[in-house]
């Protein structure tokens, strides 16, 4: 009789991807810094070893009655991790709101996996049967070849990192007990703790941990629309005078800032990069730089001469300050004054 076949519905399928946030964590070097940094309490991990793995989990779950359910879920990024004899599965799961469920969700990943990397040693132990093998032939007890899992078999452990990019700080849910109703009991069930990274509410100490390569998507979305920008940019502006475009991407993607879109035709670095630094205090200075320029022009001082009292006191390129005072000069006479 061929078996019974079905397709689980998995809560959480069909979220919307955000591809470039996603694209920014399938970088090995972003991706083994921030395990490494995050998860596993230093514990280097060399990009080189990381391999991208199947975004899509799916497994078949064995029911009683004969059926066999298919489980499927997507992630948003994945690589195994191989030292030596060992392997790990990493994962990132990128999350802009706070889900009630993400602690469960977690949870189905992982399950997913395991579950797949368990039908995979049965279906080896299977085909050992077909050829006739016995249990003493294998070297196994007789339970171990009726359950179609040995004692020797061992599994690749599966760890999931969750980074919130919310406003909001994120209190609970943070791990699988959380989601259990009050019971006595419920200390008694299994739970499973979840690995979730709060970006915007990071510490100032926090952030320092990381590199240049990560400080501008951390820094910039913990400060942004704050008067603290500003300062981070600059006491940071080595990770921020060369942006890539990858960075900027991933931050356009969760902010939906135009100014950063505008930033990326704006203020290009020599590297090719987008120099944030730049473009921050441009940005920053504009009131200021306006006084200048209405000022100038009360006193009848020429635009050329605005533009040259500008990048005195501003450390801007001439483009720049040729555009803060066409922009701001209540004539329309920019570029028909003689230089």
């Amino acid at each position: 009789m061929p078996e019974k076949k079905s397709q689980a519905k998995i809560p959480g399928q069909g979220q919307p991807v955000d591809a470039a946030t996603d694209l920014f964590w399938r970088d090995n070097d972003h991706f083994a810094e921030v395990f490494s940094k995050f998860v596993f309490n230093g514990m280097p991990i060399d990009p080189e070893d990381l391999l991208e793995a199947n975004a899509v989990e799916t497994s078949v779950i064995r029911m009683k009655d004969g059926a066999r359910t298919a489980l499927k879920q997507t992630r948003d990024v994945v690589k195994s991790l191989r030292g030596g004899p060992w392997l790990v599965i990493l994962g990132i799961e990128n999350q802009t709101y706070i889900d009630p469920l993400m602690p469960f969700r977690v949870f189905e990943l992982n399950f997913i996996n395991l579950a797949r990397q368990v039908e995979e040693i049965r279906k080896k132990h299977v085909a050992e049967k077909k050829e006739g093998k016995s249990a003493k032939d294998l070297g196994i007890s007789e339970d171990e070849y009726l359950s179609g899992f040995y004692f020797s078999d061992k599994l690749h452990p599966v760890i999931t990192l969750v980074i919130y990019y919310g406003k909001e700080k994120w209190r609970k849910p943070r791990r699988l007990a959380d989601l259990f109703k009050d019971s006595p009991f419920a200390k008694f069930a299994d739970d499973m703790p979840m690995f979730l990274m709060d970006v915007r509410h990071m510490t100032k100490e926090e952030l320092s941990k990381f590199s240049n390569g990560l400080k501008p998507l951390f820094g910039f979305l913990k400060y942004e629309n704050t008067k603290e920008l500003n300062d981070y940019v600059l006491e940071n502006r080595e990770a921020f005078r060369n942006v890539p475009d990858s960075t900027i991407d991933a931050l356009i993607d969760i902010t939906g800032s135009k100014e950063l879109a505008q930033f990326k035709e704006d203020f290009r670095s020599e590297e090719g990069g987008v120099d944030v630094c730049y473009g921050i205090q441009y940005h920053g200075n504009q009131e200021g730089m306006r006084g200048i320029v209405f000022a100038n022009q009360r006193h009848g001082i020429s635009i050329s001469e605005t533009v040259k009292d500008i990048m005195a006191l501003y450390p801007l390129k001439k483009k720049d300050a040729e555009k803060v005072v066409k922009e701001n000069w209540r004539e329309a006479t920019f570029g028909s004054e003689k230089k």
